[in-house]
Formats: structure tokens, C-alpha cells, sequence
């Protein structure tokens, strides 16, 4: 590889890592507000950019919203594949990927969740 590829490969590894930190911000942001109290300003601090370099990585806040959710879609599917290959039954799955409330409820939740997973990854096609 020669001096200017090897610039060029690095100057793009940034700009994937700077999109990274910029997903990562926002996902963090909406878990804990709804996506309407949220403005690229508050997610430009959070990542600790500027708003206006937001929109060189996305042309608008729905974009990057989209973005992070497939992202998110992405992270439990590979789980999802990952705990599957073990051999496991679904309700284990379901029980796996989720933070028990009680007993009872915990098993309807996951099932829930598990249902919501399969309704994104069909519609998707992640």
C-alpha cells in the first residue's frame, strides 16, 4: 500500500469512527428522551462535536434516528444469532435478552420483545 492509499484509508477509518461516536451519542440520547425533545445541538454535546458536523456524516436528525436504530437492530440480531447457534429454546432466548421484572411478567415481556425483534428484522430485512 503506498503513501497516499494508506492516507486515504486513514482519513475514512476517522470518518467511520467519527459516525460511530455520533450513532452511539444519539442511541444514548434516545434511550432516555423521545425523539421529539431531542435536537442535533443535544446530540452534537453528547458526542462532543459540533451540530453543523453532524450533517456532514447525516442530512437530518430522522436519518440519523433510522441509523442508530439499525445499528441497535444489528447488535441484537447478532446476539439473537449468537445465542440461538447454543442450542437454545426460544422462551431461554427471550429470558436471555431481557431484564426480569418478575417471573410472570418477565416471560410475557420477552416474548414481547422477541415478537417485536422478529416484526424489525422481517420488515428491515437486516
Amino acid at each position: 500500500m503506498d503513501e497516499k492509499s494508506a492516507f486515504l484509508q486513514l482519513k475514512e477509518d476517522e470518518r467511520e469512527i467519527r459516525k460511530a461516536i455520533i450513532i452511539k451519542a444519539t442511541f444514548k440520547l434516545f434511550k432516555k428522551k423521545v425523539f421529539h425533545k431531542i435536537g442535533m445541538r443535544d446530540i452534537a454535546r453528547e458526542a462532543g462535536v459540533s451540530a453543523a458536523s453532524i450533517y456532514r456524516y447525516f442530512p437530518s436528525r430522522d436519518d440519523l434516528f433510522v441509523e442508530s436504530l439499525i445499528q441497535e437492530i444489528k447488535k441484537i440480531k447478532a446476539k439473537l444469532k449468537k445465542t440461538l447457534t447454543a442450542n437454545n429454546t426460544l422462551d431461554d432466548l427471550a429470558l436471555q435478552n431481557t431484564e426480569p421484572c418478575s417471573k410472570k411478567a418477565s416471560r410475557s415481556f420477552a416474548n414481547f420483545k422477541i415478537s417485536s425483534i422478529n416484526f424489525l428484522y422481517l420488515s428491515f430485512k437486516i
